[in-house]
């Protein structure tokens, strides 16, 4: 039984390459496939994932979260919430103050912390490292 080497492979998505590609990647977010060159979101320019695409502001004042609205610019809603006095599009205050960082005199919060596997505690991205937080669990050696 013999194939025809064209319908082996699949022809990339973006309209300006259309190569026929043997191991064709398939795209995630909107499905399309796509060739080596065009694979990554920002190559094919995908819709999809730039729908999806979430990013969270730090209001620079009062160091509270903002709410991202996907239909609104990034920086146009830190400059509303600004302007409303620090109140307007504010993320849960639950969800940052529990995510304080262990270290003692840090008050940074984080969205997602960074969890100690030996002693347990959260931490911010600076203090993540054992040795940058003083982990009580790691063992003193005595220096020769």
């Amino acid at each position: 039984m013999e194939h025809d080497l064209l319908s082996i492979g699949r022809h990339c998505s973006v309209k300006d390459c259309n190569q026929l590609d043997f191991l064709p990647f398939t795209c995630n977010d909107c499905h399309k496939i796509f060739c080596l060159n065009h694979r990554s979101h920002v190559a094919h320019q995908c819709k999809a994932f730039a729908d999806k695409d979430v990013k969270i502001a730090t209001c620079p004042l009062c160091d509270k979260l903002i709410r991202r609205d996907p239909k609104l610019n990034l920086n146009d809603q830190v400059e509303r919430h600004i302007m409303s006095g620090c109140k307007d599009n504010v993320a849960s205050e639950g969800s940052s103050k529990s995510n304080k960082c262990s270290m003692k005199q840090c008050r940074t919060h984080e969205l997602i912390p960074f969890k100690c596997l030996r002693c347990h505690h959260d931490y911010c991205a600076r203090h993540r490292h054992m040795e940058d937080h003083h982990c009580h669990t790691i063992p003193v050696t005595a220096s020769g």
